[in-house]
């Protein structure tokens, strides 16, 4: 989901992966999280945003990540329908959004309802486990 975004905001602006990955990750790495298929670090994503001159709250609005009912509706929708990867997928970006803007507690808490359905499908449990945790 941001992966997605940042490559779209990537391409609008012309700059190649390699470009845009040079001295932050590889540019495997950040095809992967353009791809939904890796995740990507706060501080790597944060040098990926500035590196395309964007700021956090900037990308999170573009991302539709500040429209917290329409998220919520989404993870509805994700849980009745039984579907882990989608439920995966906006869990992971509501975590990363919380991580670039730690005070939105609207972001954590959806985030949290996000991991729990996910964890009631599958058991497995994606919130994270440390202390670092800002609430």
């Amino acid at each position: 989901m941001l992966g997605e975004k940042f490559r779209e905001l990537r391409k609008q602006q012309g700059i190649s992966i390699i470009k845009v990955s040079e001295g932050i990750t590889s540019a495997s790495s950040l095809q992967r999280w353009e791809n939904n298929k890796g995740e990507m670090s706060i501080e790597k994503v944060t040098n990926l945003l500035n590196r395309i001159n964007i700021r956090p709250n900037e990308f999170l609005a573009k991302a539709g990540l500040t429209d917290l009912n329409i998220i919520e509706a989404k993870i509805r929708k994700a849980y009745q329908e039984s579907d882990l990867k989608e439920l995966e997928k906006i869990a992971n970006s509501l975590l990363t959004a919380h991580d670039l803007q730690p005070k939105n507690q609207d972001l954590l808490i959806k985030a949290a309802i996000a991991c729990n359905y996910y964890m009631d499908l599958s058991n497995k449990n994606l919130f994270p486990q440390n202390d670092a945790l800002q609430l």
